[in-house]
């Protein structure tokens, strides 16, 4: 288990400095910024006071995992899961639907490559993410993000039915 950080022994500055360097990895998930950004990330959320914050951190944090390019990927996927169920206990379809969807698409990933497990229990929940998700964007005409999810939708149903035939 990770210790606590100790938040009040941080330089005023260092909020700032783990958003700047949280938001290059998100941007670029290289490992010298993934790393970074996970340790970063769990301090801003030690030090996070609202639930919308806590949440978009907890949904960044799953990216980082998602996209941490070492260690055990089926258990930085399940770490990804985790963070990613968190989020969504803040952002519901009802409360912050954008970020609900985003983060059902972000879900979705993490299942649909999920190493572990059973391969097509994993590709139905990443598929049941994907169609909330597309069902969201497309009722809203986000035209992009609904074409980025359906296509991930399409490469899991496909992976699915192979699997399946087999």
């Amino acid at each position: 288990m990770m210790e606590e950080a100790p938040i009040d022994l941080m330089p005023p500055d260092t909020k700032q400095r783990a958003y700047d360097v949280a938001e290059r990895a998100r941007q670029n998930s290289v490992i010298q910024n993934v790393v970074p950004a996970i340790l970063l990330y769990t301090w801003l959320l030690q030090a996070s006071q609202t639930l919308h914050n806590t949440a978009r951190l907890q949904n960044d944090l799953g990216i980082a995992y998602r996209n941490l390019p070492t260690g055990d990927r089926g258990e930085n996927l399940r770490q990804a899961i985790t963070c990613y169920d968190q989020a969504l206990l803040v952002r519901t379809r009802e409360a912050a639907p954008l970020d609900w969807a985003a983060t059902q698409n972000n879900l979705g990933n993490a299942y649909a490559g999920l190493p572990t497990g059973d391969r097509g229990d994993n590709l139905r929940l990443a598929i049941a993410c994907y169609e909330q998700a597309l069902e969201f964007f497309t009722s809203m005409h986000v035209d992009h993000y609904a074409q980025v999810v359906k296509r991930n939708l399409e490469i899991a149903q496909q992976e699915l039915q192979d699997l399946e035939q087999e």
